[in-house]
């Protein structure tokens, strides 16, 4: 993907960006609304990518999130930026009240 132009889908205005830009207090959102302002300036995805400091193969995947969301998405816009890989839950989590302790 170095030096291809990655088409972004503006759900929010360069406005939008900014602002939520200045409320967040959370650095990977921060990344992700600085590398969403580069696309939407016309940088290539790689020197986007590069700028904030992220392989090409997140920035590809980011871009990709970022452009599926469904555009009653824009009520939710901190969703649309904050969104990990990582899933909400964990299908092997354990309740520690069901925890039994034995002594050796």
């Amino acid at each position: 993907m170095v030096g291809r132009e990655k088409e972004v889908v503006k759900h929010l205005s360069r406005g939008d960006l900014d602002r939520l830009q200045a409320e967040t207090d959370n650095l990977k959102t921060y990344k992700r609304l600085t590398f969403l302002k580069h696309l939407y300036d016309g940088e290539t995805l790689a020197e986007a990518a590069d700028k904030v400091g992220i392989s090409n193969g997140a920035a590809s995947n980011w871009v990709r999130r970022w452009n599926q969301a469904a555009p009653a998405a824009r009520s939710r816009q901190r969703r649309l930026v904050v969104r990990g890989s990582s899933p909400t839950t964990c299908a092997q989590a354990y309740n520690p009240t069901q925890l039994r302790y034995t002594r050796n």
